[in-house]
């Protein structure tokens, strides 16, 4: 099982809409204790328009001890 997390800004996912079946939840930037209570394994993929935010991301949460982090590369552009 693994959470697969939007990191685009709300106007970013209005310009360009994810299928709905993508499966992508918006990362909310307001809760970060939701996030960091997650198991630090837990294994998380987050995407962004580019891969360059995501991969800034997920370099933030290695930092805070997740072990299976991981950054889309290309992000949405290359799916």
């Amino acid at each position: 099982e693994f959470s697969f997390i939007d990191v685009r800004l709300p106007d970013e996912r209005a310009a360009a809409p994810l299928p709905a079946d993508a499966g992508a939840e918006p990362l909310d930037y307001d809760a970060s204790d939701k996030y960091m209570a997650l198991p630090k394994d837990r294994r998380i993929v987050f995407a962004c328009a580019d891969g360059g935010r995501s991969l800034d991301v997920a370099s933030y949460f290695l930092g805070h001890g997740f072990t299976h982090v991981y950054a889309l590369r290309g992000g949405f552009g290359a799916w």
